[in-house]
């Protein structure tokens, strides 16, 4: 034994390390082993007068390369797990500071035993990795182990800075406020509270001790959940709530600022967007309503309709894109008997005809031909009509109110509107905003269709609080349409009366296959295309969700690097860019 070891006035150093729970070596700076504990001979199963002086490379191979690493590079090795003998230990190694040398502590692992197969403790690591929460583990006496990228992503620290510490250590250096760890090892037994991290997250931590044979606590599991994003959305659940209370009339109906129980508007949007309209309906102007599929132009249309002088006359209404092309310019403008062959032989009056002293709602005014365009512009700008087969125009009285979900504007610059045309319809514009973008309105409208579909079916279901968050967070591209279509869905197929967020998955999800058109019928889309378009959904709606490349990446658990060359492949194949940040 080194005779440096001894100092007068201190203890014999063997019982020193003989009293340490773990077992202890000793190394010189040439790998040789001067001395060893009684905890060491029983883990390593070896004679301490064999062992001491000889290399431990030679006598102990697993600990040698390790301790081999330890004294080229004079720094601090933890946590490192070796088979040996057919068990698994920990070890930790500290270079010596006065002279070249180190101390090798070595532990048991939790069981004690080998992995029989080294591919099942990679894949045991990679699922411990792969966790969406974070998991941290310590020992008994709170050194912390291990922790996996969840934890580092949600702490903000990286293992190799932790590991060999303290938790107690994490609470002056900031990450953390307070530790479950220590109050577990304290009361012996699971442990739940929430921790404020410097980075601004909340989170839900709960400690779990996992006992040896003898009783005492040799690890603590910690289970790690941010929950940051879920108290945003009850906030913003408990505010709609709120503001449906104020809004709700004595007989338990949401009241509407417009006089119409069918119309839900909340949001401030939206208000403005119903506000605009209701004060242009007084004026006897043509009006275009844009927006995307679903958001509610038709309702728009009636809703000015109804607040217009022309109330008490006609609301006609055409769908102009489901007229075929041949015949739009008739059913428009009517027919004379006789006017071509198969036509009525008493002739037929056109939609003018019958929105006199009304309004004529014409939706997906985009798909009028353009042949057809200049006739359609005549008779808005002169309020004259020239039935097919007549020689005499005729006045009309209507009200013109236009719709479409396409940029009319774009399709002036490509040569496939006419811009006068354009002109004339755009003299109050209406947009109304997607339903993504005013999600203040989504709980009252799932709260009024989930009452038809009720009524309806002649049942009682109700939305849980988290399945009503779980409709805040989907984006709806199918907007209003689309949520009475997923509300309507869940009633019929939910069998419980509380429809909690497992019941709307399937809704969720057909929702998303549909509006992206992956429902085509086979052979519409192949399997790699269809495939392709459901991947692009997802990063978008990431991308919105997060707010950048990087962020969705996060959340969809790969490279950034991935999402961009995925994007730029996407582009590439649809010949145009269609992400942003």
């Amino acid at each position: 034994m080194p005779p440096e070891l001894f100092l007068p006035g201190l203890p014999d150093p063997l019982e020193v390390m003989d009293a340490a729970g773990c077992g202890l070596l000793v190394a010189a700076g040439d790998g040789r082993i001067e001395i060893l504990n009684q905890a060491a001979e029983v883990l390593l199963a070896v004679d301490k007068e064999k062992l001491q002086g000889r290399l431990a490379a030679e006598i102990l191979p697993p600990v040698g390369d390790v301790l081999r690493r330890c004294l080229v590079s004079g720094t601090v090795q933890l946590g490192i797990e070796v088979e040996y003998s057919g068990r698994l230990l920990v070890i930790d190694l500290f270079p010596l500071t006065t002279r070249p040398g180190a101390v090798v502590v070595v532990k048991p692992t939790a069981n004690g035993c080998a992995m029989a197969d080294p591919q099942v403790k990679r894949q045991l690591d990679a699922i411990f990795d792969s966790s969406y929460d974070g998991l941290f583990i310590t020992d008994g006496e709170g050194t912390i182990l291990k922790c996996n990228r969840s934890s580092e992503r949600l702490i903000g620290h990286k293992q190799e800075d932790i590991v060999g510490k303290n938790v107690t250590d994490l609470i002056p250096e900031g990450y953390i406020d307070q530790s479950v760890t220590v109050e577990v090892l304290k009361k012996k037994t699971s442990m739940t509270i929430l921790q404020k991290l410097r980075n601004g997250k909340t989170i839900i931590v709960t400690g779990t001790p996992v006992f040896d044979d003898a009783g005492k606590i040799a690890f603590v599991v910690t289970n790690e959940r941010d929950i940051t994003a879920l108290n945003r959305m009850k906030h913003e659940l408990r505010r709609y709530r709120e503001l449906a209370r104020q809004q709700t009339g004595p007989d338990g109906r949401v009241a509407s600022p417009f006089g119409d129980p069918d119309i839900k508007v909340v949001d401030p949007k939206t208000f403005k967007v119903f506000k605009r309209a209701e004060i242009a309906a007084k004026f006897d102007a043509t009006v275009l309503i844009q927006g995307e599929t679903g958001v509610g132009k038709g309702r728009m249309a009636r809703f000015m309709h109804e607040h217009s002088p022309r109330r008490s006359g006609p609301f006609v209404q055409i769908n102009c894109g489901a007229i075929p092309e041949q015949l739009i310019e008739s059913e428009l403008f009517g027919y004379r008997r006789g006017a071509f062959t198969g036509a009525a032989a008493t002739g037929k009056p056109g939609l003018f005809h019958m929105a006199d002293r009304g309004t004529l709602f014409l939706d997906e005014i985009s798909e009028v031909p353009m042949r057809f365009q200049v006739k359609f512009l005549k008779a808005i700008e002169d309020r004259e009509i020239l039935s097919v087969g007549d020689t005499r125009s005729h006045k009309v009285d209507v009200r013109i109110i236009a719709a479409t979900n396409k940029p009319l504007e774009a399709l002036v610059a490509e040569g496939r509107f006419r811009g006068d045309l354009f002109f004339r319809l755009n003299v109050v514009p209406i947009h109304i905003p997607p339903l993504r973008d005013r999600r203040e309105d989504i709980v009252h409208l799932a709260s009024h269709f989930l009452g038809k579909m009720n009524a309806r079916f002649n049942s009682h279901k109700i939305l849980s609080p988290e399945a009503m968050t779980q409709l805040l967070e989907y984006d709806f591209p199918g907007n209003i349409r689309e949520l009475e279509n997923i509300v309507e869905r869940t009633v019929i197929l939910c069998t419980e009366d509380e429809i909690r967020p497992r019941h709307l998955m399937r809704s969720l999800s057909g929702s998303i296959c549909q509006a992206q058109g992956l429902a085509s019928p086979i052979g519409k889309l192949t399997l790699k295309q269809a495939l392709a378009r459901y991947e692009n959904e997802l990063i978008q709606r990431a991308i919105r969700r997060y707010g950048s490349k990087s962020g969705a990446a996060r959340a969809l658990g790969v490279d950034p690097s991935t999402i961009i060359r995925k994007i730029q492949r996407h582009d590439r194949d649809n010949g145009s860019a269609v992400l942003h940040t």
